[in-house]
Parts: C-alpha cells; sequence; structure tokens
C-alpha cells in the first residue's frame, strides 16, 4: 500500500481503496434474506462509491466513457418516467442496483495513473476472495445446503428425479456461474500479465475449481465464458513454455474431481455432460437445446410495445412472465431505445480499442479483449445486467485492464 500512496493522490487512493473493497469483500459479504431479496457489501459500497465519483476530479469524458455515462443516465429517466406512469412502488428502488452495478467502471477511470501495480494488486485480492467464496460455494453444494426453497434443480432423465444445481453463497446457479466465469478469466489473465510468485500451481488451482465449480452449476454460459476468454489468451499463454504443463495437468485434475464426484451427484453427471458437451463428443449433446432462443423472438414483440421508456427495470418477469435471457434485449426493453443504444455504443468502442492494441501485440490489450468477449459471450444468454453480485467485479476488471492497456501502449510507444 505504500508504494501505492506514492502514486496516487489522495482522492485517487481513496477511490482505489474503495476499488479494493469491492475486489476483497464483496465476494465473500453476500447474504441471501429471503426467497426473493439477497443483500451484499456491493450495497452498502454505494455511498462510498458516489461520494468519489462526485467530489474526486478525475479523468475527462473519452469516446468510451461517454456513451457508459449516457447509459446510466437514460436508465434512471427511464425508471423516473416509468415509475410516475405506473405508480411509485418499493419494488422500483431495485434500480438502485443499475447504479451500484456500473459504479465501479466509472471509478477506475477517475484514477489518472492506473498502472500495472494497481491492477495486479487488485487482481490478487479477487483471486483470493472470489477463489475462497467459490469454494465454499462448492462446499455447500456437497453438503446439500440450499439457501433457497425455488433454487435451481436439473433433471436427470432416467427416472431417478431432479438434483440441485451448485449456486454459491447466494443460491442462485445462474449467478454462481457467472461469477466463477469472471473469476475464472480475470483470475487467469492477471495471473498470466503479472507474473506472481508460484504461478503455475496458482494455474492450476485456477483452472480446475473454475471448471469444476462450472460443472456442478451446471452452466452452459458460464462454460461458453470460460472457453471463449481462455482460447483468446492463448497467444500470451503459450509465450510461457511452462503454461502448456499447467492446461495437461488442470484437465487431469478435471477429469480426477469429476470421478470423486460421481457417487455424489448420482444419475446427474450424465446429464450434466450432455448439458456442457459444446462439442458433442457424446453425441448427444444439450448444449444448444434451450428455451432462450424462442424467448427472444417474443421479446422483441415485447420491445414493439414499449419501445422508447421501456417496461422499467427488472419488469419483464413481472409484466410478461419471462425472463430476459439475453442483457442486450432485456435493456432495450426495461430501460428504453436511448439506454439500449448507448449500452451497444459502449461496448463496440471498448472492444475496438482493445482489438486495435491486440493486433499492436499488446499482452494487455489481449488480455481485456479476452475478459471483454467472454463477457460479451455470457450477456448474449443471461441478464447480465441485473446481477447485482457478479457484476460490478466484470465492469471492475474490465475497465481495470483496459485502463493498464491503454496507458501501456502509450508509453511503450511515447
Amino acid at each position: 500500500m505504500d508504494r501505492l500512496k506514492s502514486r496516487l493522490s489522495g482522492g485517487e487512493l481513496l477511490i482505489y481503496r474503495i476499488l479494493w473493497l469491492y475486489a476483497g469483500i464483496s465476494p465473500l459479504i453476500a447474504f441471501r434474506v429471503s426467497d426473493n431479496f439477497a443483500i451484499g457489501a456491493v450495497d452498502f459500497l454505494l455511498i462510498p462509491a458516489l461520494f468519489a465519483l462526485f467530489f474526486v476530479s478525475g479523468n475527462p469524458v473519452t469516446r468510451i466513457t461517454l456513451p457508459y455515462i449516457l447509459f446510466i443516465f437514460f436508465s434512471i429517466i427511464s425508471f423516473t418516467i416509468s415509475a410516475a406512469i405506473n405508480d411509485f412502488s418499493m419494488g422500483d428502488l431495485s434500480i438502485i442496483r443499475i447504479i451500484s452495478i456500473f459504479a465501479p467502471f466509472l471509478l477506475v477511470t477517475k484514477i489518472r495513473n492506473f498502472g500495472k501495480t494497481e491492477y495486479c494488486t487488485l487482481a490478487r485480492t479477487f483471486l483470493i476472495s472470489g477463489g475462497a467464496s467459490i469454494l465454499l460455494g462448492i462446499a455447500f453444494f456437497h453438503m446439500g445446503i440450499e439457501l433457497r426453497t425455488d433454487q435451481q434443480r436439473i433433471w436427470s432423465g432416467d427416472g431417478t428425479g431432479s438434483s440441485v444445481r451448485a449456486g454459491g453463497i447466494l443460491g442462485n446457479s445462474s449467478n454462481f456461474g457467472h461469477f466463477t466465469s469472471i473469476w475464472g478469466t480475470v483470475s487467469l489473465v492477471s495471473i498470466v500479465l503479472c507474473s506472481p510468485k508460484y504461478a503455475k500451481t496458482l494455474s492450476i488451482f485456477v483452472f480446475s475449481v473454475a471448471l469444476y465449480s462450472t460443472f456442478i452449476s451446471s452452466s452452459r454460459a458460464a462454460l461458453l465464458h470460460l472457453i471463449i476468454g481462455w482460447v483468446i489468451m492463448i497467444p500470451i499463454i503459450f509465450r510461457i513454455r511452462e503454461m502448456v504443463y499447467f492446461f495437461c495437468a488442470a484437465t487431469a485434475a478435471i477429469v480426477l474431481l469429476v470421478v470423486l464426484s460421481e457417487g455424489e451427484m448420482s444419475g446427474t453427471i450424465a446429464t450434466n455432460i450432455r448439458r456442457l458437451d459444446i462439442l458433442n463428443i457424446t453425441g448427444e449433446s444439450q448444449f444448444l437445446r434451450t428455451i432462450r432462443y424462442d424467448n427472444w423472438n417474443y421479446l422483441l414483440q415485447i420491445w414493439q410495445n414499449h419501445p422508447i421508456i421501456g417496461t422499467g427495470y427488472k419488469n419483464i418477469e413481472v409484466i410478461y412472465g419471462v425472463y430476459s435471457d439475453n442483457a442486450f434485449l432485456g435493456i432495450f426493453i426495461e430501460l428504453g431505445l436511448f439506454a439500449g443504444v448507448a449500452f451497444i455504443f459502449f461496448w463496440i468502442n471498448i472492444t475496438a480499442k482493445m482489438a486495435y492494441l491486440a493486433f499492436k501485440g499488446s499482452s494487455w490489450g489481449i488480455g481485456a479483449l479476452a475478459i471483454i468477449i467472454s463477457e460479451l459471450s455470457h450477456a448474449f444468454t443471461l441478464d447480465t445486467y441485473t446481477l447485482w453480485y457478479s457484476m460490478p467485479l466484470a465492469m471492475l476488471f474490465t475497465a481495470a485492464i483496459a485502463r493498464v492497456a491503454s496507458n501501456d501502449f502509450a508509453s511503450s510507444n511515447a
């Protein structure tokens, strides 16, 4: 921390400490209050985050941050108009979660001198806290602890009934899968780029835990997230010869874990394998068998009923009884046309910038692209913009690695 104090100003150091709290405590401090309500450190960090955003001076608005700010602005406008039209209720306060989810990105952009030291410290913190949270979720699963009465289940199809899917510390398999895939991608990128001690051992740990927790949560979106992120990383992973060994050892570890778990998972193990069989190795893949694609057509019809203002945040299920299962469609429907356009422009801008840096040979640009593209793949099959537990961390590390990639490229070409 002393080294950081010498690099950051007083206000920037305050922001960095808030970011450290996001990375260090939000993965572990989250509680299921009831089936329909949970609360966590992310909610409590909103007040200091807003204070820092409004009262600490930072970098000027850029073509990447502008659509991001506009997205939040139009989301609040949509909420205000929707609440006024439909009569305000306590449920409308969930719009606060939009600010909680997307604030960390803007906090990172306020730090002018955000560099490798700042990034690697946050990534190391997240590796530890996120790993601990995931291991706790794995323990809950194997001890048969269910945190919700309606926790997602998987039907084996062999007459043995259903089994609960791993849901992490909040009892939600979709959220757990999203959190795990973020942790697995960010941690592996950071191990390669930050070169910590015991890098090979840490890589095996991350690879094994991420894949195993994805397997027991039976999250296809999470598996796709991990595969895309890790494949994009190949150009920088295999610059380090020893990393080849980690892939072999980690794959063997996963096979061993699945074999050891067969008795506990009963008849669902074969179903899980078929659900996650992206290459149809079994010949009976269920990876693409989902009602999500059918829902998308219905969602487009819903949007035509509320094209400009939207239905209001998290109202698709309430009004129409259907999940969005697509972050981009969900934002257009719930938050309206202007918020949806701003959201898409933000992702186009940041992806294009990092793709340019990656094309120029920037290792940090490749790492940023791995985190961004894998997160986008998840957003196409899940309403990730509503995941208050995991999404703030996705946005924090998206901003953090993009800042390092940009600053590193600029300094190396000065």
